[in-house]
């Protein structure tokens, strides 16, 4: 026995996993990203109209540019609000309409199905995150009900 064994280790898949980490971090930073804009979008349209004592009243340079994300984040919204996870204008949750909240995860996926293969890896990411956040979200509601 005067050959001994080669242990061979493949340190390849631990490159990978770092990869995939970081391209999921920065999916995950490009969404916080979106939704941190869209979010001082809305917070600055709320702080005129409150500070004028009117209703909220958009103008078009208020508003941020239409994009796919947008509108993901206003479907996700409204599934949102129909699981009673966002407070109504008296500051209590909105009702649980479950029906509804199937409704608008099932319109975000319908997105998904449509887009495939034709979006960005930022967009993809984002339609991913958001649609597997709401049916777990939902999953959890429906059990509570």
């Amino acid at each position: 026995m005067s050959e001994e064994k080669k242990l061979h280790i493949d340190e390849d898949w631990k490159a990978q996993v770092d990869r995939e980490k970081e391209q999921i971090r920065h999916q995950n930073s490009v969404s916080d990203t979106a939704t941190e804009s869209e979010e001082q979008s809305v917070q600055a349209v709320s702080q005129e109209s409150i500070m004028r004592d009117e209703p909220a009243q958009p103008t078009e340079g208020d508003l941020p540019p239409a994009s796919l994300v947008i509108l993901i984040s206003s479907l996700a919204s409204q599934a949102m609000a129909s699981m009673g996870q966002l407070p109504g204008e008296d500051g209590k949750p909105l009702p649980v309409s479950l029906p509804f909240a199937r409704h608008f995860i099932d319109l975000i996926g319908v997105i998904e199905d449509k887009t495939r293969n034709n979006l960005t890896n930022d967009e993809a990411g984002f339609l991913n995150n958001t649609l597997h956040h709401l049916r777990l979200m939902f999953v959890e509601c429906s059990r509570h009900k």
